[in-house]
C-alpha cells in the first residue's frame, strides 16, 4: 500500500495536475462549453424543449392518439391567434399577410414580403410565432410516425421492424433537443478523459525507465512486482480522473434544467431514435457512464504497457496518436454515444464490452507474467 500512495503522489504531483487542469480548462472552452451556454441552441429549439415540457406536464411520458388530437386543437388556437396577430397590423393585411397559413407560406424572395416576415421572426422574435414552428414539426413527426422505418440503411430485420412498430405504438414523449444535447456533450467529456489519462498515465514507467530505476527493480524478486503494482496504481488513478471529470460534467449539466425529462423513454417518435432496449433517459445516462469507466479500464492498462515499453516520450506519443484517433472516431462513437442503437445488431455492445474488458484482462496478465521473467539485459 505505501508504494501505491507514492506511486500515486508521482502520477499527481502538482505541475501535472495544473497541467491536466490547464488542459481541461481548454478544452471546456473550445468544444464543451458551447452545449451549455447554448442550449437550447436558438429557435425554434428553445420552443420544441418548452412544448416538449408542456407536453409532459399535459400528457405524462406517453401520447395517444386522443392526447394527439388535444395537442392539434391547441395548436389552432394558436393559429387563430396569430391570424389576429396579422389581422391587428395594416402593412400585414395590406400585403396579403392576413393569416397566419398565408404568412407561413410566403415567398420572401420579395423584399417588401421577406422584411415583413422577418420583422416578426427575427426582429420583434414574437413568440406565438416561433411556438407555431414548434408544433408543426411535431405534428409532423407524429403524423409521420412510420418514417421510423427508413432510419436504418441496410434492409430490416423481424426483430428490428418489431422495435420500431413498437416505439411508434408507445407514443413516447422525449425532447429531441435534450438527447441531442447530451450526447454532444458526453461525447467530447469521453474523449477529455481519453486525454486525460493518457497524459497522466504515460509517465508511470517512463520516468523509472530514464532514471534507470528498472535496473535496482530487476535485480531482486520483490523489485520485479513492482510493475503489477504500479499498474494497480494506473487504475486508482484512471478511476479518479474519470470521477473527476464526470462529477464536474454532471455538475455543470444540472444547469440545463433536464430533471422532467430523465424518466422519459429514449425510444421515441420525437426524438426520431429507436434502440434495442426501453431505456428511461436517466437509464441511458447511467449506461454512458458505465461504458465510459470500462472503456478506460483497457486504454489504462494500453497506456501503462506503452509506457513501460516506450524508451522516450517521442514514442509514446507516437504510439499513442493513432491509437487516439481510432478512439476519437470510432470507438467513442460506437461504444458510448450510439449504445444499444437499433441500427447495430442486437448484441453488438455487450458483445464489444465484453471484448474489450478480455483484452485488457489478457494484456494485463500477459504482462505481469511476462515482467516477472524479464531480461535485465533485454
Amino acid at each position: 500500500m505505501r508504494i501505491i500512495l507514492y506511486e500515486l503522489k508521482k502520477i499527481f504531483q502538482l505541475k501535472m495536475v495544473c497541467l491536466l487542469f490547464i488542459i481541461s480548462f481548454i478544452f471546456y472552452q473550445l468544444f464543451i462549453n458551447f452545449y451549455f451556454e447554448h442550449f437550447p441552441n436558438g429557435r425554434p429549439a428553445l420552443d420544441l424543449y418548452r412544448i416538449s415540457m408542456e407536453m409532459i406536464e399535459q400528457y405524462g411520458y406517453q401520447m395517444n392518439q386522443e392526447e394527439f388530437e388535444h395537442f392539434k386543437k391547441v395548436y389552432e388556437k394558436e393559429k387563430a391567434a396569430a391570424d389576429a396577430y396579422l389581422q391587428a397590423r395594416q402593412e400585414y393585411v395590406e400585403a396579403g399577410l392576413d393569416t397566419y397559413e398565408k404568412f407561413r407560406t410566403a415567398d420572401t424572395e420579395k423584399q417588401e414580403i421577406g422584411e415583413l416576415v422577418d420583422q416578426i421572426i427575427f426582429v420583434d422574435q414574437v413568440d406565438l410565432f416561433w411556438e407555431l414552428q414548434a408544433r408543426e414539426t411535431l405534428i409532423e413527426y407524429y403524423e409521420n410516425r412510420d418514417s421510423l422505418f427508413s432510419i436504418v440503411d441496410h434492409p430490416l430485420t423481424a426483430e428490428q421492424k418489431e422495435r420500431i412498430k413498437d416505439t411508434i405504438a408507445s407514443g413516447n414523449i422525449m425532447s429531441a433537443e435534450v438527447f441531442e444535447n447530451y450526447n454532444n456533450l458526453i461525447r467530447y467529456v469521453a474523449i477529455l478523459i481519453i486525454i486525460s489519462i493518457m497524459f497522466m498515465i504515460s509517465p508511470i514507467f517512463l520516468q523509472d525507465r530514464r532514471n534507470h530505476v528498472v535496473f535496482l527493480q530487476y535485480s531482486n524478486k520483490t523489485g520485479r512486482k513492482i510493475f503489477n503494482l504500479k499498474l494497480q496504481t494506473a487504475f486508482i488513478a484512471a478511476g479518479f480522473i474519470t470521477t473527476m471529470q464526470l462529477g464536474l460534467f454532471f455538475l455543470l449539466y444540472r444547469g440545463n434544467k433536464v430533471g422532467m425529462f430523465l424518466d422519459s423513454n429514449i425510444n421515441s417518435v420525437f426524438t426520431h431514435e429507436v434502440f434495442w432496449f426501453e431505456l428511461t433517459f436517466f437509464q441511458y445516462i447511467l449506461l454512458t457512464i458505465v461504458s465510459i469507466y470500462l472503456l478506460t479500464f483497457t486504454l489504462t492498462i494500453i497506456v501503462a504497457v506503452l509506457s513501460n515499453r516506450a524508451p522516450n516520450y517521442i514514442s509514446i506519443v507516437g504510439f499513442q496518436v493513432p491509437l487516439a484517433i481510432l478512439l476519437f472516431a470510432v470507438v467513442i462513437d460506437y461504444l458510448v454515444v450510439r449504445i444499444t442503437k437499433i441500427g447495430l445488431p442486437i448484441y453488438f455492445l455487450p458483445s464489444a464490452y465484453v471484448l474489450l474488458i478480455l483484452i485488457g484482462s489478457f494484456v494485463y496478465f500477459w504482462s505481469v507474467k511476462k515482467e516477472k521473467k524479464v531480461d535485465l539485459l533485454h
